[in-house]
């Protein structure tokens, strides 16, 4: 975040693939005004294991993390 001056998150969705141990995939869409760069983040995760929320440095999430 610091060094690519990440400023705006875009969006977040959801995959789910039934198929995989880690079945669940969350991509987070970000965006750099200074350097006029998209950034895109992939994580995954099973039935069980919680993904961490992004809410401290993009306030925004809230809502969508509540979605997906």
């Amino acid at each position: 975040h610091t060094y690519t001056r990440v400023q705006v998150l875009i969006d977040i969705c959801g995959v789910d693939h039934p198929s995989r141990k880690r079945r669940f995939e969350v991509v987070y869409n970000l965006l750099s005004t200074r350097y006029n760069s998209r950034i895109r983040v992939q994580t995954s995760a099973d039935e069980v294991t919680r993904i961490s929320p992004v809410v401290s440095p993009f306030p925004s999430a809230g809502r969508w993390e509540r979605e997906v």
